[in-house]
Order: C-alpha cells, then sequence, then structure tokens
C-alpha cells in the first residue's frame, strides 16, 4: 500500500539549542511512501507478524529531509501460546533519521529486541513479566534524546 502527503505548513519539534526544543513552522513538506504488514498464523500456538514502511519525507522547497522521519521502519513479531501461558517476541529496525532543520544532525537507526513472558494464574490474576531492548542497545528517540537500556517489568493484573 502507498501513501502520499503534501503538507502547506509543516510544523515539527525541533532542537533549537543544545537544552531546548520548540514548535517550529517550516513550510511545505512532500511525504510519499509503501507500506505492507503481514500475519499468518503456522500453528494452533504460533503466529507470526510484520511490517516494513518506506519513506521519502523532505521539505518541498529545499528537498533537505524532514526531521524525525526515519527512511524505513521494519517489525517482525512472534507470539507462541500453550495452555494458560505465552511467550511473545518483537524485533524492530528502524533507520537512522534526520534531527535537525538543516540536515546536519542524524540519530543513529536502531535495533530494539523485546520479549515477554503472560501466565494466567486464574480467571482474575494475570502475571506478566517483560523484557524490553534486550540487546541493550545505545538507542535514541527522534530528538536525540536516550531510550532506556535494557529493561525488565513484572505486571499482575487483577480483575
Amino acid at each position: 500500500m502507498g501513501f502520499a502527503s503534501d503538507i502547506e505548513n509543516s510544523i515539527i519539534f525541533a532542537p533549537v539549542s543544545a537544552y531546548t526544543i520548540r514548535a517550529e513552522n517550516t513550510g511545505r513538506a512532500r511525504v510519499r511512501g509503501i507500506e505492507a504488514s503481514a500475519s499468518a498464523t503456522v500453528t494452533k500456538r504460533l503466529s507470526l507478524a510484520g511490517s516494513y514502511t518506506l519513506t521519502d519525507a523532505h521539505y518541498a522547497d529545499s528537498r533537505i529531509p524532514l526531521t524525525g522521519r526515519p527512511k524505513y521502519k521494519a517489525t517482525l513479531g512472534a507470539n507462541l501460546a500453550a495452555g494458560r501461558s505465552r511467550i511473545t517476541l518483537d524485533l524492530l529496525r528502524e533507520s537512522s533519521l534526520p534531527a535537525d532543520l538543516f540536515g546536519n544532525i542524524t540519530v543513529a537507526g536502531k535495533t530494539l529486541l523485546a520479549a515477554s513472558f503472560s501466565y494466567k494464574l486464574s480467571n482474575r490474576i494475570d502475571l506478566v513479566l517483560k523484557g524490553e531492548n534486550l540487546l541493550n542497545e545505545n538507542a535514541r528517540d527522534s530528538r536525540d534524546l536516550p531510550l532506556p537500556g535494557r529493561a525488565f517489568y513484572l505486571t499482575i493484573t487483577l480483575r
């Protein structure tokens, strides 16, 4: 599936100093791209999913890349269910992206791996152990701010 957007008056949040980010009117922008996704139930217990987006986003007058937009983003996921338990794996790969109004600052691409294990103790109680950024990548967001390193979470849901 393709997508297109011609923006007359783009507004982005851009760094204007080492400590300040503010909304900036950036004028006309053009965004074009393609995206695809697929999912499959491999067995009664195993399902797979994936997506890919390729984007060409730039300021219309200067052809400078539009701030905060990666060239590509891909995801893969696997879900294995067995009885009361479920294991999920998610992989995200994102290309580098421009982080300023002039195309001079680039945020490095990232590969993030997450996994979770959930167990239904009863009809009223669920346990979930989740790990994020399992590769402990030094990843940054679109404003070039650091994302958390490897992290683990335990959630108990009571209904």
